[in-house]
């Protein structure tokens, strides 16, 4: 019988290394995870989901407990600053996941590069090159997510478009990445509005937009912020068309363009609709 040959000298450099990091990871003991995603605030509507996904996590990865330290955010920059720099200098954690919310995503990732500490962000944090080393977005870029925007507006007909958005990186990016994409589909940006995470009316913003008439309405928000100006240029789309006698923007909000894209064709050009028509309902009573 043949004796088997002797490991390759470059094999067992690699078997020696594996060897030395899982000796490493023992002598670790556990995998401490920090957190800090928006509880309170603003963005606090996408931060309690995370946190409730996140209850759902294994709590040994590899055989080694995983120990979480949740911390609020409270959809401030400077709070979630502060949060990283404890993850890193006090508990020594091995990863930084967060925010939910775009600013503060942004504003971690500073201290997760100057730490050199792997952060997981919840929200589509734009960082250029150089920034980003040591920072993963969980979610879609803007980039890729106004690509399929675009291309639904240009297969339901869509020539013009009104952009509503927070003021901040999550709203700039959105209107960065549309503006150009927009462009090359050859559609017309008509009307840009914008409006803080904190505002409590856009009733302005949304009488400019339908003023404008555009075919489309883009509202960059998320959470329950992104429901005011939704429900408000519909209501101001719809007593603009009864006071003019002419149709609203066709998608005027998400449930708006769903619905116009859906009717059938004898009943999408223009009111009064027949009561069988699913356009017959306006934007306002939609939920």
């Amino acid at each position: 019988m043949r004796k088997t040959s002797a490991l390759p000298r470059s094999l067992a450099k690699l078997l020696a290394a594996a060897a030395a990091a899982l000796a490493a990871c023992a002598a670790h003991a556990d995998i401490t995870i920090g957190v800090s995603l928006p509880l309170t605030g603003p963005a606090s509507g996408l931060g309690i989901p995370v946190k409730n996904g996140i209850a759902l996590w294994p709590q040994s990865i590899g055989g080694e407990p995983v120990r979480l330290i949740m911390l609020d955010d409270a959809t401030d920059p400077t709070v979630g600053v502060k949060n990283a720099r404890r993850f890193v200098s006090e508990d020594n954690v091995d990863v930084i996941v967060g925010s939910a919310a775009t600013p503060v995503g942004v504003a971690m990732a500073d201290v997760a590069a100057e730490a050199k500490t792997v952060q997981l962000s919840m929200s589509p944090i734009p960082l250029p090159e150089g920034r980003d080393a040591w920072s993963f977005r969980v979610p879609h870029s803007s980039a890729v997510m106004a690509h399929a925007v675009i291309e639904h507006m240009k297969k339901n007909g869509v020539k013009t478009v009104g952009f509503i958005g927070y003021t901040d990186a999550y709203g700039e990016t959105w209107l960065k990445d549309m503006t150009s994409q927009l462009a090359a589909a050859g559609i017309g940006l008509v009307a840009t509005e914008r409006f803080q995470r904190t505002d409590t009316s856009v009733t302005a913003q949304a009488l400019k937009l339908v003023s404008a008439n555009p075919d489309a309405i883009l509202v960059v928000a998320s959470g329950s912020g992104a429901a005011m100006p939704e429900l408000t240029s519909s209501t101001a789309a719809t007593r603009a068309a009864s006071t003019r006698r002419m149709p609203p923007p066709r998608a005027t909000s998400c449930a708006w363009a769903a619905r116009r894209s859906t009717a059938p064709s004898w009943c999408r050009a223009r009111p009064p609709w027949p009561s069988s028509c699913p356009m017959a309902t306006p934007p306002s009573r939609m939920r």
